[in-house]
């Protein structure tokens, strides 16, 4: 059961960090080819902190977007 992420008809931002041991790029490009309205943001230099200079930019995104 879930929900298929192409049910969501919502603007998605999804912020993917390079640096990330956890979840590979991989991941945010299937979600993003799976979501309508998806924009990926591929930030190769982040890590688990350094992606957070990226959280104003992003509410001017879902602000822009909503």
């Amino acid at each position: 059961m879930g929900l298929a992420p192409s049910a969501i008809a919502a603007p998605v931002l999804l912020v993917q960090r390079g640096q990330d041991r956890g979840v590979p790029p991989a991941h945010a490009d299937w979600l993003r080819q799976r979501l309508t309205k998806a924009h990926l943001w591929s930030r190769p230099d982040d890590g688990p902190v350094s992606v957070l200079r990226a959280c104003a930019d992003a509410m001017d995104w879902l602000r822009a977007n909503s």
